[in-house]
């Protein structure tokens, strides 16, 4: 029995939002648990996921989500939301019509029960979109598509006209740009060429892809080194922003001993993330977080009109940008505080908290060494042993809220966000 879904228009989507493509059911070197990890750092730093319908709704979104309880709830809250042509009005509709393969009755029967919301497109716009912008990165002579090509105006000329070929030969109902149709000139071209414009026909079929739904990344080349069109993409990914850059700053500033890990992020379920979460979302964590993205992409050069596809040089300023933009907000953060190194203390302070407890494993071994390993509080390892663990812990929150004046009143939205990274899961 179909449900109905709420339809969310594109166009009046606000606030940070991504479309996901890593959950991708034809990646051959897809990885559950790298995937996992990377939608938690899209449910810290976006407000809305989006992902295709033909990538969500399949057996590898099913394992994903429905195993979760987090992840359910986020499907359920519309914080995932599933994009899905507009000629489908709802999930049951797009099994019914959809021609595909990878998603079993199971899995189906999950989305349909699960999914509440929905963001329709176009397959026409999207479909146009992606032509124009593939035929355009061919025609420019400085793109980077012909740059790592090595291709010659003629060689482009000759390119396009075999696509137009393709195009007219396509027997289907509606006649467009395919990705297949690129991989069958390409082949004509080499190997070489044909490989690397197969790849990045892919890359900007998902830039047209979330385009069409107004979800573009600032920066979405996010997958260039899977597909083999750059070397370089630590510095681009949501990802590498979120753990090369924004911690990393953080960490600059304060004091190597609060290092937020990956591994930190893993232990922490779905419904741990959710509920930091909504303290992000109180603090404008999310927003500010963006804005510096945007800020960043706004001080650069870029030859593309587009701003779509970075050259490596210009990926390297990206960077630069990025640093510089969070650098300069979190030292303003810390400005609201009488100095320095009581900052640093407070920081010093609150690792401790992280070290000694984490919500998938409880209190840890060697508790007091822990303690003892910050020399302001060596004078609460002195206290008598009858006195609880529990107390300690208060005594631990009531120091650091007292040293620091911690007050809403303080806009230290990024050091907030790292803040409750680092000490969620401790007894209140």
């Amino acid at each position: 029995m179909s449900k109905d879904v709420i339809k969310l228009n594109a166009l009046e989507l606000t606030g940070p939002r991504s479309f996901f493509t890593d959950l991708d059911p034809r990646d051959p070197t897809y990885d559950k648990q790298a995937v996992g990890l990377k939608m938690k750092v899209q449910l810290l730093t976006k407000e809305k996921i989006l992902i295709a319908a033909s990538s969500l709704f399949t057996d590898i979104g099913y394992d994903l989500l429905a195993w979760d309880q987090g992840f359910v709830s986020a499907l359920e809250q519309g914080i995932i939301v599933p994009a899905i042509r507009d000629e489908f009005a709802n999930p049951t509709e797009f099994f019914a019509r959809y021609k595909y393969k990878d998603c079993s009755t199971p899995a189906r029967n999950f989305f349909v029960r699960n999914a509440t919301h929905s963001v329709p497109w176009n397959l026409n716009e999207n479909s146009s979109l992606f032509k124009q912008m593939f035929y355009s990165h061919l025609r420019d002579a400085n793109s980077l598509l012909r740059e790592k090509t090595l291709m010659t105006n003629s060689m482009a000329a000759d390119f396009l006209a075999l696509l137009d070929t393709e195009i007219e030969k396509d027997q289907s109902e509606q006649r467009y740009l395919r990705r297949e149709h690129i991989y069958a000139v390409g082949k004509q071209f080499g190997q070489t060429v044909c490989s690397y414009v197969s790849n990045y026909a892919n890359l900007l079929y998902r830039i047209a892809g979330s385009r069409v739904v107004n979800s573009e990344s600032h920066l979405p080349q996010s997958n260039l080194t899977k597909l083999g069109v750059t070397p370089e993409d630590k510095i681009i990914s949501d990802e590498s922003i979120f753990w090369d850059i924004y911690v990393e700053t953080v960490i600059s500033f304060l004091n190597s001993a609060i290092r937020l890990t990956p591994e930190r992020l893993e232990k922490l379920s779905v419904s741990n993330i959710l509920d930091i979460r909504k303290t992000l979302l109180d603090t404008r964590f999310s927003k500010e977080y963006d804005t510096l993205i945007q800020m960043a992409k706004s001080a650069i050069d870029i030859h593309d009109p587009d701003k779509i596809i970075l050259k490596q040089s210009e990926i390297n300023n990206a960077a630069r940008a990025l640093k510089r933009e969070f650098a300069v907000r979190i030292g303003n953060e810390l400005l609201l505080k009488d100095t320095a190194s009581r900052e640093n203390s407070l920081w010093q302070l609150g690792n401790v908290l992280s070290l000694i407890s984490t919500p998938a494993l409880g209190i840890v071994v060697g508790v007091l060494s822990a303690l003892q390993s910050v020399p302001e509080i060596t004078a609460l390892v002195s206290k008598s042993l009858s006195v609880s663990l529990q107390q300690r812990y208060e005594w631990f929150r009531n120091f650091i809220n007292s040293k620091v004046g911690w007050s809403k009143e303080q806009r230290k939205v990024l050091l907030d966000g790292y803040k409750e990274l680092v000490s969620y899961g401790l007894p209140d």
